[in-house]
């Protein structure tokens, strides 16, 4: 998992291999994250996925709310990356 800030956007990419045995489900899911993503973030944000190379991979961009600079109570820095 890897995540980032820069400018202004909230980045998120996750990356697994695929598993060679089916795995029986609702085939809810993704539908599921995609209607509370529209819920919560409508029209500021997008999210991709789907199989590359011999895994599965999503990245997921959130559009950050602009903060007044009073509100802040130290410097952000330009951009902040997380790694796992």
């Amino acid at each position: 998992i890897q995540l980032k800030i820069e400018e202004g956007q909230l980045l998120c990419t996750s990356q697994n291999g695929l598993q060679k045995k089916k795995v029986e489900g609702t085939g809810q899911g993704i539908s599921l994250v995609e209607r509370r993503l529209e819920l919560i973030f409508p029209n500021q944000h997008t999210l991709s996925y789907g199989p590359e190379g011999d895994g599965f991979k999503v990245h997921l961009m959130i559009q950050l709310p602009t903060i007044l600079p009073q509100t802040l109570t130290t410097s952000p820095s330009p951009q902040t990356t997380i790694t796992s």
